[in-house]
């Protein structure tokens, strides 16, 4: 039975024997040598990694990279004398992104660059359309409140974030700060003006 993957089990379970049994037992210290002898010379590890990260990539549950980690990872346990297998469990839809574009089209068209969220349901390459509108998504409230409003309707559930021109001057310390302060006044405010529609929607045009 090879040890690479029972190496940092080995030296934990070593380190951590109590001070009156390592006292009473043998060291073996030939045995202790053929570990560190295969952590150092003989090690797995960074190619495993390489493989996953690169290889394989991303495995978020539920998708197909995920069911091919897993798989790969079993052989390899085999392949080092492990009886491994896999077992079944139940987790909601299996989800891999897709390509996904996004446009405005009003008042003046400009395209958005666009990621699903994990698990968000496609639209079976159909091209949705609709009016953006901006909602209280703060913890605590529910869509339900909402639901007569959004139907068909895209939402904003957070302020807009500011990116920083990317062909511009690098950002410094004081841009930052001074960027961060910005977003934390405009995230104050609007929270003050819920209860104040005019003002709520004379704040938005203004922004």
């Amino acid at each position: 039975m090879k040890t690479r993957s029972l190496i940092a089990l080995l030296l934990f379970a070593h380190t951590m024997a109590p001070a009156s049994q390592a006292q009473s037992t043998p060291v073996d210290t030939a045995g202790v040598g053929a570990v560190l002898d295969q952590a150092l010379n003989h090690s797995e590890v960074m190619q495993n990694l390489a493989y996953l990260s690169d290889i394989i990539g991303p495995r978020l549950t539920g998708s197909p990279a995920m069911k091919k980690a897993n798989d790969w990872t079993m052989e390899r346990f085999k392949a080092y004398g492990l009886n491994a297998h896999l077992e079944a469990y139940t987790f909601g839809v299996t989800w891999e992104r897709g390509d996904a574009s996004l446009k405005l089209v009003s008042p003046f068209p400009r395209s958005i660059t666009a990621h699903s969220w994990a698990w968000t349901a496609g639209t079976n390459g159909k091209t949705l359309t609709g009016e953006v509108i901006r909602i209280n998504g703060t913890p605590g409230d529910s869509l339900n409140a909402y639901l007569p409003k959004v139907k068909g309707k895209w939402l904003m559930l957070n302020d807009p974030a500011s990116i920083w021109n990317p062909d511009g001057p690098a950002m410094t310390a004081a841009d930052s700060q001074a960027a961060k302060e910005a977003q934390e006044k405009r995230a104050s405010t609007f929270q003050r003006l819920q209860g104040d529609p005019k003002a709520m929607q004379e704040f938005r045009q203004a922004s």
